[in-house]
């Protein structure tokens, strides 16, 4: 718009002020920083491109790295709490009946009565359980024999003895896949979840022969 009268020599001072702007972000990619008639232009946009990208990059590679090592460490270091000494049972014992009749009288409930014997399982469950009954204490029959810290010292869950008797070559890795996979399909029984005829097939005809290979490791 205001070519003609620039070519005419009718510039004024805002096209001066233009023309340097105009100067300074053609020759600005050929330099760090540039000064035309006392006016400064640092190319920091592009270096604060390069940082941000960077970053995000570096987070995005942080964030994959922890959900990474949180996939694979996190099952390895959720302990259960050991149960309690014996002499402490009766006084839990009160406890806990204390706890039922006080729960009963608030919703106005006549207290049952409900016999050992009553505490019944189907027989799939009962297959299942035994299964992984005798897998984890020949487990940890061996884990006891071996282990490495102080005796007592917390109560392992399955897997984890399972790793790290693999980790010490006491078991076949095979075995230790073994392991897991019936202590999976056994599992969800043991909380009281249907179970299916391929899940009890399975373990029927597994387990026997795990539990048989592992007391044969003295």
């Amino acid at each position: 718009m205001r070519y003609r009268d620039l070519i005419a020599g009718k510039s004024i001072g805002t096209d001066v002020l233009v023309l340097v702007v105009w100067l300074a972000l053609l020759l600005l990619p050929l330099f760090q920083e540039i000064s035309l008639f006392g006016l400064t232009f640092k190319k920091e946009f592009e270096t604060l491109k390069t940082n941000v990208r960077d970053e995000v990059a570096s987070l995005r590679t942080e964030i994959r790295i922890s959900v990474d090592i949180r996939t694979q460490i996190s099952p390895n270091f959720v302990f259960s709490p050991p149960p309690p000494p014996d002499s402490q049972l009766p006084a839990i014992e009160k406890k806990v009946l204390a706890a039922l009749e006080e729960a009963l009288r608030k919703r106005d409930v006549p207290h049952p009565t409900v016999r050992a014997e009553e505490l019944v399982a189907p027989p799939e469950a009962e297959l299942l359980f035994r299964a992984r009954y005798n897998i984890e204490r020949e487990l940890r029959r061996i884990w006891r024999q071996h282990e490495q810290e102080t005796p007592g010292r917390r109560f392992l869950p399955t897997l984890r003895i399972a790793q790290s008797l693999s980790e010490w070559e006491l078991i076949h890795p095979g075995i230790e896949h073994a392991i897991r996979e019936v202590w999976l399909v056994a599992s969800p029984a043991i909380h009281g979840e249907p179970v299916t005829e391929a899940k009890v097939a399975f373990v029927r005809d597994v387990a026997p022969q795990l539990v048989a290979t592992l007391k044969a490791i003295s």
